[in-house]
């Protein structure tokens, strides 16, 4: 599919706010998904060092 130019790439023949909003929502996922596990580790890592603190092992 070929586009004339710039403009009628992004309108898409008028479905182009459904296209892009499509992407838009796939790559915040995906950027969830990428970022989700490091915030996630690095809060077990904070609740694991508390509790080793109380037990006096730290």
């Amino acid at each position: 599919m070929y586009f004339e130019d710039l403009n009628s790439l992004i309108s898409m023949g008028g479905h182009g706010p459904y296209v892009w909003g499509a992407y838009l929502l796939g790559f915040i996922v995906l950027g969830w998904n990428l970022v989700s596990p490091i915030l996630h580790r690095k809060k077990t890592i904070a609740e694991l060092r508390r509790q080793l603190r109380r037990e006096g092992r730290l």
